[in-house]
């Protein structure tokens, strides 16, 4: 059988070419009813789009279920939890936040990390283990440091919790 290697490398080939082909984008909500309330984009290749019940982006895609709690993939890996009086609970992970004058400061461990998200009127912080995003705001909506901007829309402005937690955890390096 002169050539059946080739073939089978071939087609091998492009069947892993047609599963990469749309990683690293959004993911489509497949539900109809999924209109986006606010979005936060990264210059760094990341977003996330959410509304009152669900949050979909590059590697995020949680929804809130029947009963309340929440459920999905953050940076791919899976997740349940519960949000109550400014706190967010689940398996391997614990997250409390204050709401700041223009803002919210939370910290908490999360699958075995150090977690800390601060947004106020002049800066964005986001310490997710040995990784960190200080970023200052230019203007409405708008922070940057010199690698990168995050640019919040609509009622991201708002700073809605759980959503803005999962959008900004999504945009940090796989690792939790």
């Amino acid at each position: 059988m002169t050539g059946a290697p080739s073939k089978w490398f071939s087609l091998l080939w492009l069947c892993a070419a047609a599963a990469c082909a749309g990683r690293g984008q959004a993911p489509q909500a497949t539900d109809s009813g999924f209109t986006p309330q606010g979005e936060f984009l990264s210059t760094r290749g990341y977003s996330a789009s959410f509304d009152e019940t669900r949050v979909v982006g590059s590697r995020v895609n949680v929804s809130r279920r029947d009963d309340g709690s929440w459920a999905g993939i953050l940076n791919g890996q899976p997740l349940t939890f519960t949000v109550e009086d400014h706190r967010i609970v689940g398996p391997n992970f614990e997250f409390t936040w204050t709401e700041t004058d223009g803002g919210i400061d939370g910290r908490g461990i999360v699958r075995g990390q150090m977690v800390r998200v601060t947004v106020d009127a002049e800066n964005l912080y986001i310490r997710n283990g040995p990784q960190n995003w200080s970023l200052w705001k230019t203007s409405e909506g708008v922070y940057q440091d010199s690698r990168s901007t995050i640019t919040l829309k609509g009622r991201a402005l708002e700073l809605p919790m759980p959503q803005t937690l999962f959008a900004l955890l999504s945009f940090q390096e796989p690792g939790i």
